[in-house]
């Protein structure tokens, strides 16, 4: 899974529950109209001035902040997107699958009601402006800030909720399939089916690769699964953050995550499972 803007709405998150915007309820709405909405752009200005100050700001998942602004109503991100892990031509004709993703992390991130309720009111869009950190071409995405309350306040429950989170991050990342992850494996490809989360590579099978041997196919799975572990143990690895969330998501609707490896010639096939039961364990053993 690729969490794209992740790390830049978390930020946006962070600062956003800050800004503790509250309506003036002793005057009319027409008294209060102008100067409600004006306090309210007043204050996300100053948001804006204050990320922008941290600029630019590197996260472990290929993406760089590099400006914050706002102009009148409109909140601009502007970001670099590592182009190693997904080139931004693949997104171009799947905007929806952006705009969904981007939707939910906002809607889940954004923890304070009356914040989402003052961005309606002042009429205040999110504007996502990516360039490929190689083709420096861009992608430019524009949420409207009815879109991020309908999804805020959806009268779904929390487990419909998350379903609809895993389901969006798994699109972006098939967006990028086939992706090659070294010279052997490649992602072809993963999905959900409400049960199950999998995730599917295909190895090269060349000299001292043979998916017709059980002995090797054994010691595959054993290694595949203990990278996986340690991958969600360490700190320092690149994807520890989105293993820990798809893991905390998995847990929270009871659903496996299962991870299918694919001989290129033989077609054999090596399936890693991590039931509920499993995830919790790794969990309860390591501290995030």
């Amino acid at each position: 899974m690729r969490a794209l803007l992740f790390f830049a709405i978390l930020l946006v998150a962070g600062l956003l529950t800050s800004c503790q915007i509250q309506p003036d309820s002793n005057k009319t709405r027409n008294e209060t109209d102008l100067k409600r909405i004006e306090k309210t752009r007043t204050e996300i200005a100053q948001t804006a001035r204050n990320m922008n100050s941290k600029c630019p700001i590197e996260n472990t998942l290929g993406f760089v902040v590099t400006s914050v602004s706002f102009n009148d109503s409109l909140w601009c991100f502007n970001f670099t997107m590592d182009e190693s892990l997904i080139h931004i031509d693949s997104l171009v004709n799947k905007q929806d699958i952006v705009e969904d993703m981007v939707i939910n992390w906002c809607s889940d991130a954004i923890k304070n009601d009356s914040l989402i309720k003052e961005l309606v009111y002042a009429r205040i869009y999110f504007q996502y402006d990516m360039m490929g950190s190689n083709s420096h071409k861009h992608l430019v995405t524009t949420i409207s800030p009815e879109r991020i309350s309908n999804a805020y306040f959806s009268n779904e429950d929390n487990c419909e909720k998350i379903k609809k989170k895993i389901a969006s991050s798994l699109a972006f990342t098939n967006a990028g399939c086939p992706y090659q992850l070294d010279e052997v494996t490649i992602m072809t490809g993963c999905r959900f089916d409400g049960v199950n989360v999998v995730y599917d590579y295909t190895i090269k099978e060349t000299q001292g690769i043979d998916f017709s041997d059980r002995t090797y196919r054994g010691m595959l799975a054993e290694a595949s699964r203990e990278l996986i572990v340690e991958q969600f143990s360490s700190n320092s690895l690149k994807f520890n953050e989105e293993i820990h969330e798809m893991f905390d998501m998995c847990i929270a609707i009871d659903a496996n995550l299962i991870y299918n490896y694919k001989g290129s010639k033989t077609s054999e096939l090596v399936q890693i499972v991590f039931t509920p039961k499993d995830m919790v364990k790794l969990s309860n053993l390591y501290t995030k």
